[in-house]
């Protein structure tokens, strides 16, 4: 045994630790995936993908994305996307700020938690289009935001269940991802 540790308190052990580092890193990978070079449309809905995963983190807020993370990730995106330095890290951040204040009413519910998504994604996507407005960029067409917000939102579920497994929470008892207490 290691360190005098049974074979279940070293698998919690490393499942504890993956989950420690799990938020960060798929907030990491999400970023790249919107950052992604291909992108056509000038409001694409993969730059919504990082909000989603923001939200899932603080919905389950003991393991949220710490806003430096969050922050940090904005400005990768900044960089990749060859845009205005702070305008994704400003977004972003502004929806974790967001997630985290909803995250109780998200709980109730998956009425209530895709309530909050389509609220979080909404306001998210009116921050990019006052900025781009801001920055006198050409502002997308309201059916290209729309479909991209409605696309986010549609994908909701799917990223929550990837996140979901990926914490190794049917391993170690983590409730059901629509569980109405919503917390382990």
């Amino acid at each position: 045994m290691m360190l005098g540790l049974s074979r279940p308190e070293v698998v919690w052990l490393l499942a504890a630790g993956w989950r420690a580092v799990l938020p960060g890193l798929t907030l990491l990978v999400s970023v790249l995936i919107a950052g992604a070079p291909g992108r056509q449309a000038a409001f694409p809905a993969a730059s919504l993908l990082p909000v989603l995963v923001v939200f899932y983190w603080s919905v389950r807020s003991d393991r949220a994305v710490a806003f430096t993370a969050v922050f940090g990730c904005g400005l990768v995106l900044d960089a990749l996307s060859d845009g205005p330095f702070g305008y994704w890290a400003l977004i972003y951040v502004l929806a974790a700020q967001m997630a985290a204040t909803i995250a109780e009413f998200a709980n109730g519910s998956m009425i209530a938690r895709l309530s909050m998504v389509v609220v979080c994604v909404g306001v998210a996507s009116l921050l990019q289009v006052l900025l781009l407005w801001a920055f006198g960029a050409e502002l997308p067409g309201a059916g290209e935001v729309g479909s991209a917000v409605a696309l986010a939102v549609a994908a909701y579920p799917a990223v929550a269940a990837v996140l979901r497994v990926a914490t190794l929470g049917a391993l170690i008892g983590e409730p059901h991802i629509y569980d109405p207490a919503g917390r382990p």
